[in-house]
């Protein structure tokens, strides 16, 4: 019992910070694009990402607009896939 209060204590810690990390805010812009590592935070926090696109009320983004190109996309993909590989090992 005390084990499941930790892990969802360090969960819900661990979403409150991710939460400064989402794509489409005005961090980025043409001059300073999103860039590898943020394309790989993007697609690992992209269950969060999508959750909150759909309350927020202005909509929002799962993927940064303002990006280096392949490096970003690379990036994102290497993220989603650790994301849905980690998810799919906890549930098997």
């Amino acid at each position: 019992m005390k084990r499941a209060i930790l892990v969802a204590a360090l969960f819900t810690i661990l979403l409150i910070v991710l939460t400064g990390c989402f794509p489409g805010g005005e961090r980025y812009t043409t001059e300073t694009p999103a860039g590898f590592f943020w394309g790989y935070l993007h697609g690992l926090i992209i269950i969060a990402s999508f959750i909150v696109s759909l309350i927020r009320d202005g909509g929002g983004t799962i993927y940064e607009v303002y990006n280096t190109g392949w490096p970003y996309n690379l990036g994102f993909i290497l993220g989603l896939s650790s994301t849905f590989g980690s998810i799919k090992l906890i549930f098997d």
